[in-house]
């Protein structure tokens, strides 16, 4: 059992409602747009972007009442909102179940650059070698570019997540990672939000084994040019 009593039910509750926006919920407006519905090589990250932004807007209203630090994450090539929680230290991530599973792939097979792992430099150890001074020097350094220093106030990663069956969000689960970039603990979302605030069981594995069609993670930034996209880590 373990004790999760420091989150915000009415944050997560709030948050996961914009997670939950399908390209059902967005093909209309997106097809006015563009001019039709014959092509779509964009609704993907326009449903992405509609999350995103509704996320944004919420948390603009709401960071004073809950606490919050929202940060707009720009890796150049794409955006994305993160949440840091200033009472309990936990930040919030948004992706893919599917993204999520590549990324802690990626992690494990050495990439030490993707901004997951970067960003739980300060949570809990998780097993593996300790790393060279040198290494957690240029770690702290790389994480401060994208939070400044309040990542020190980071104790927790979060990531919320759903799994998008053509385009429509099932199995949503909050991850928590360990100072690796690994999962440390998974919850289920409806099962927290459906029960009082009290401990809930761990999840050993990953939700949802179904293949899906990742949908991308990112916004992306159209004024880079195809140099920086190069550069960019996705």
């Amino acid at each position: 059992m373990h004790d999760i009593n420091y989150l915000k039910k009415e944050l997560i509750e709030g948050i996961n409602g914009y997670m939950k926006i399908s390209r059902r919920d967005v093909e209309g407006d997106y097809s006015e747009m563009v001019g039709g519905a014959s092509y779509r090589n964009g609704l993907s990250n326009a449903t992405w972007d509609t999350r995103f932004n509704s996320i944004g807007i919420y948390l603009e209203k709401n960071c004073e009442k809950f606490n919050l630090l929202y940060i707009k994450m720009d890796r150049g090539i794409w955006r994305a909102p993160l949440i840091l929680d200033r009472d309990n230290g936990v930040l919030y991530i948004f992706s893919s179940t599917e993204n999520l599973k590549i990324v802690t792939k990626k992690i494990k097979n050495g990439n030490r650059t993707h901004y997951i792992y970067l960003l739980t430099l300060y949570c809990e150890d998780g097993e593996v070698e300790q790393l060279e001074l040198i290494e957690d020097e240029m770690r702290e350094m790389r994480a401060k570019k994208i939070m400044g220093d309040d990542i020190s106030l980071v104790k927790k990663v979060a990531v919320i997540h759903y799994s998008y069956l053509n385009g429509i969000p099932i199995d949503g689960t909050i991850s928590f990672l360990d100072n690796t970039g690994n999962e440390r603990l998974a919850i289920k979302i409806d099962d927290y939000l459906d029960e009082k605030q009290e401990n809930m069981p761990e999840m050993l594995d990953t939700p949802s084994n179904l293949e899906v069609k990742s949908a991308p993670l990112v916004k992306w930034n159209p004024k880079n040019t195809e140099e920086k996209q190069k550069k960019g880590n996705v």
